[in-house]
């Protein structure tokens, strides 16, 4: 039979009644240090709708986090492309990205909001300055970005360069060919098709001189009286985010739309000449006589081509936007 001694047996009592101690304590300290409920500061506004806070930014600016670990939902898009110079292609809308992260703090980091693509002269030596810009929501976790869309081929873009266009540059949305002589194929969308993709391929031209529309995040466009020029159709953000008290975005169009509302992003501008093309979601339509319109600020819109009138110059894209929402304190 073992022996066991008086000493050992009290080292025993003495180690029981430690580890029960350490046990309440730890559990006293579990509590003390439960997760702080999540806190962001940053953006151009702030409302809270649906029982959620939301951040919205519409131009760059601050991203601060504390508490947590909880999750936040986002909703980012890129900006819009630039419409091509005379019988020009429709500007491609920006790239969206939408999705949740689990986030803890603190942190503290700068959101970058995509600027808009801008419209070039007719035999511009830069059409590449008419993409639409990333707009970024930085984190610990996974960087989201949102591409720019592409622009829209104009009458002095060489076809090769805007065929390759997405061999040099990430795109969300491609832009529209140029409308005049052969058909001119339409610019290139990153990542399509694919789940990865943030938008859709601009239109390929058909005769006679008709600019082709831009592509959007949500579809190519295909309704209308001349689908080709139209510009694709935009994105709607999630329902987080549509307090009817805050619209952002532009109307969709669509007749199989059931979203009533501005909620809709990242359309493409209409192509050029003549100006029947119809556009959606900030994405420009073209105008007779010059200018032609723009993509709706802050929706990510593609630019409108140019209406053939002297050469004149598509529209500028729209710029990008950033959403955040979480459950508040």
């Amino acid at each position: 039979m073992p022996f066991k001694s008086s000493l050992a047996r009290s080292a025993g009592k003495l180690l029981g009644v430690f580890k029960e101690r350490d046990l309440s304590l730890r559990g006293a300290a579990s509590e003390y240090y439960a997760p702080v409920t999540l806190s962001v500061t940053g953006g151009n506004t702030s409302y809270t709708y649906g029982g959620k806070k939301i951040h919205v930014w519409t131009s760059p600016g601050p991203f601060v986090v504390t508490g947590g670990p909880a999750s936040l939902e986002y909703f980012v898009v890129g900006a819009g492309g630039a419409g091509g110079a005379d019988m020009g292609g429709g500007g491609g809308g920006g790239g969206v990205t939408t999705g949740s992260l689990t986030l803890s703090g603190p942190f503290s980091t700068t959101v970058a909001v995509g600027a808009a693509g801008t419209a070039q002269a007719r035999n511009s030596a830069t059409p590449t300055a008419a993409i639409g810009s990333v707009s970024i929501l930085p984190n610990p976790v996974s960087t989201i970005t949102a591409f720019g869309g592409g622009y829209g081929q104009g009458d002095s873009d060489p076809d090769t360069d805007f065929a390759n266009l997405k061999n040099t540059r990430d795109l969300g949305s491609g832009g529209g060919g140029y409308g005049q002589g052969d058909p001119k194929a339409g610019g290139p969308a990153t990542n399509y098709p694919g789940p990865t993709q943030q938008g859709t391929p601009g239109y390929t031209t058909a005769p006679p001189d008709k600019g082709g529309g831009g592509g959007g995040a949500g579809a190519p466009a295909h309704s209308g009286t001349d689908p080709q020029q139209d510009g694709g159709y935009g994105i709607a953000i999630p329902t987080t985010f549509r307090d009817p008290s805050n619209p952002y975005g532009g109307p969709n169009g669509p007749p199989q739309s059931s979203i009533t509302g501005n909620f809709y992003f990242a359309g493409g501008g209409a192509g050029g000449n003549p100006s029947n093309g119809n556009a959606w979601a900030g994405g420009g339509s073209v105008s007779e006589p010059p200018p032609a319109a723009p993509g709706t600020a802050n929706t990510g819109g593609g630019g409108a081509g140019g209406p053939g009138n002297g050469g004149a110059p598509g529209g500028n894209g729209g710029m990008g936007i950033v959403f955040v929402s979480y459950t508040p304190a």
